[in-house]
């Protein structure tokens, strides 16, 4: 089997994040097709303590208030900056995304988008790479890849003269089994890591939000 490009792997793995594990799919707007993550929560604070507890959730988070924020109105009542975590699960190492962070008398929405999924690629000399989820073509595209390899050592196995070829080939058709197993695999655990910290950003938000100022 001809070796994949590390982009292609990127790009084959990136996909299974969207649409393959039935129970673990991101959700994604049904009139623009980009990946969103929205939640609106009551909650009895005013608009003042709500603005500032995001401030606090952000800067808890992320470390450096002022090196992720972009934009700040009060007025408005509205945060937006740039968040990276780690999902050191699987395939890829972190997600990027942008949060929108809209507040009023006891409620606000957190809108999480643009997500952006990284995998390390120094050991090819390029560093992190990342790729928007909206770029992934089909993961039956990347599947089919490996059925067709399967399909062409299977076809030299019927037209084999020895027992020997037959056998090194064989092997060759187990090996990229094994390879489209692994894949399937790790999309469904790729998948779960991703919701699972969205999830536990959320979940945490939350928690701040609540507290009385």
């Amino acid at each position: 089997m001809k070796k994949l490009s590390p982009l292609l792997i990127l790009t084959i793995f990136m996909f299974s994040y969207i649409s393959y594990a039935q129970d673990a799919v991101l959700p994604t707007d049904s009139s623009t097709g980009e990946v969103i993550y929205t939640e609106v929560v009551e909650v009895e604070n005013s608009k003042e303590t709500l603005f500032k507890n995001a401030q606090k959730w952000i800067a808890k988070s992320y470390g450096d208030y002022k090196s992720v924020i972009q934009l700040e109105d009060k007025d408005r009542g509205r945060l937006i900056f740039k968040g990276i975590s780690d999902i050191d699960r699987g395939l890829f190492k972190h997600i990027r995304y942008v949060v929108t962070i809209d507040v009023k008398d006891n409620a606000y929405r957190c809108k999480i988008a643009n997500i952006e999924y990284g995998y390390d690629f120094s050991a090819h000399g390029t560093g992190m790479k990342y790729v928007p989820v909206e770029k992934i073509k089909p993961e039956k595209v990347y599947i089919k890849i490996y059925q067709d390899e399967i399909e062409n050592y299977n076809k030299q196995i019927a037209v084999a003269r020895s027992e020997k070829q037959k056998v090194e080939l064989q092997k060759k058709v187990d090996d990229v089994s094994r390879q489209m197993r692994e894949f399937k695999s790790k999309s469904k655990e790729n998948t779960r890591a991703v919701i699972d910290r969205i999830n536990d950003l959320m979940k945490s938000l939350k928690s701040e939000m609540a507290q009385i100022g």
